[in-house]
């Protein structure tokens, strides 16, 4: 369990040096008076010595156990792939330490009920980091709909676009300083953030239909990949169009 301690800025953690870890740390550095990332933790230690060197944290872990007894961490971001949400959100919480998990949540409603509960038993906090719900344009539309003005609202439609993509090609920069092209399988992580949104303004009773055409990853721009994705990204993306409905 961590000290509790008078100290004004929140002690952060990282958890996962990767591509979205880049976007976490800008958000900490620009409330410099309420937070400070003392530590960072990846698999690869290399990766995360580097992610501490661009970013001015102090100290890099590979095991985000050990970060936890040494560091007295208030709060931890886990920005880990999808399948290591679950386990790293646990143990933090089992360690007295508030967590802003990435989304998805987790792997299964098994694990995301075990996170909640981890929560609670440990009164600490919880985030998943569905940030359309903070937007303007959520907030806006949802005053609209709430004052009655758009009267009975029986269907929405949301377009996720996303600015300097081509092809779903993302340039990425990782929080180390280094940039490369990645492709994101939209149906496992943007969608989310569509239905969250429309959960959002609509209420908890909607239906969600969504349809996800065949993606391929031969169309990088200047036919440049990360070349350590290459294969995985284009074996993983060559999947069939298929619809699904979800409650």
């Amino acid at each position: 369990k961590r000290e509790e301690t008078n100290m004004d800025k929140v002690r952060v953690g990282i958890i996962g040096c990767g591509g979205i870890a880049g976007a976490h740390i800008v958000g900490y550095k620009s409330i410099p008076d309420l937070a400070e990332v003392v530590a960072c933790c990846d698999l690869d230690g290399n990766k995360a010595e580097r992610y501490a060197k661009h970013n001015g944290i102090p100290a890099s872990y590979t095991d985000y156990k050990e970060m936890f007894e040494k560091e007295n961490l208030d709060a931890v971001s886990v920005c880990t792939w999808n399948a290591a949400h679950a386990p790293a959100t646990i143990d933090a919480l089992n360690a007295g330490i508030h967590v802003l998990c990435e989304k998805p949540m987790a792997m299964n409603t098994e694990q995301a009920l075990a996170m909640k509960e981890a929560a609670e038993k440990n009164g600490k906090l919880l985030m998943i980091g569905f940030v359309r719900r903070f937007g303007n344009d959520a907030a806006i539309t949802k005053d609209f709909i709430d004052a009655g003005n758009l009267g009975d609202v029986y269907y929405a439609n949301i377009i996720v676009e996303v600015l300097d993509a081509r092809n779903g090609i993302f340039l990425v920069d990782d929080g180390t300083g280094e940039k490369f092209y990645f492709r994101l399988p939209v149906n496992a992580d943007g969608v989310s953030h569509a239905n969250w949104t429309i959960k959002l303004v609509l209420g908890d009773k909607v239906q969600i239909y969504g349809k996800i055409n065949k993606f391929t990853a031969s169309n990088a721009p200047n036919g440049q990949y990360w070349p350590a994705m290459q294969a995985p990204v284009a074996t993983l993306l060559k999947q069939h169009t298929h619809d699904f409905t979800a409650s």
